[in-house]
């Protein structure tokens, strides 16, 4: 857990253009979902940061629906309307420990001589660093969150999902929970390849937007990320979840 295995996902991403393939494959398992943890360990964060009057207002299932590197996501439903929602919550002690981590890290990989000659590590592991605290800062991925939904309001190939900062804290987020399929699950492998290149189309002209035009791109491109929702009745959609390590170009 943590920004140790943050940093692990992000080398596993990025590591193809300097790490031996080996490490990269050892890597590329950090992308899957992780064990979770208890929900007696995350319990205390809710109750120390929401109070008890908007506790009262959400039936929260104790069973994760994904577990990360630096939180985990659990569904629940609010009591007045039955609107379904996703809560995310940062794990205790996550942020206090990046730098710390980071620097083991970058001690691990210098030690096992995994770096060619010439590459400069500390900066890349700054790099690492900085993004890490972006995902950490929970308000913020608020505002992105929002940001990328008015942005693409009107265009029915991409779903954002609402965000909801009155249950929304430094270490909590919730946001309207979104249905959709895994890129690599099989209902999606099993579309025609129309259907399949029409999504890899809205893929790049999403990205195309985001770097080109907007100057704010979504830099944790990895399928968790981006969930597919199949339609019959127009476009398939691109579910887009996860705007903390959104950065300004």
């Amino acid at each position: 857990k943590g920004s140790v295995m943050k940093a692990g996902q992000m080398l596993s991403l990025y590591g193809q253009y300097f790490l031996p393939p080996e490490a990269v494959d050892v890597l590329s398992g950090l992308q899957d979902d992780t064990t979770p943890v208890d929900w007696s360990f995350l319990q205390p964060v809710i109750e120390d940061q929401l109070s008890a009057a908007r506790r009262a207002e959400l039936d929260i299932d104790e069973r994760p629906i994904a577990a990360a590197s630096l939180g985990q996501a659990h569904r629940a439903r609010r009591k007045s309307d039955g609107l379904e929602l996703v809560i995310k919550i940062q794990y205790p002690g996550v942020a206090d420990a990046i730098d710390s981590d980071i620097r083991t890290l970058t001690q691990i990989v210098r030690l096992a001589r995994l770096v060619p000659k010439g590459m400069e590590l500390n900066a890349i592991m700054e790099e690492v660093r900085e993004m890490i605290y972006r995902e950490v800062d929970y308000d913020r991925e608020l505002r992105m969150t929002r940001e990328f939904s008015t942005r693409l309001e009107g265009d029915e190939r991409y779903v954002v999902p609402q965000v909801f900062p009155e249950y929304s804290t430094e270490t909590v987020l919730v946001t309207s929970y979104e249905a959709a399929h895994h890129v690599q699950s099989e209902a999606v492998q099993d579309l025609d390849q129309a259907r399949r290149d029409e999504i890899g189309r809205s893929a790049l002209d999403l990205f195309f937007r985001e770097f080109f035009v907007w100057g704010i791109v979504q830099t944790d491109p990895h399928f968790g990320n981006y969930k597919i929702r199949l339609r019959e009745d127009g476009p398939d959609q691109m579910v887009l979840l996860d705007f903390g390590a959104t950065r300004e170009f």
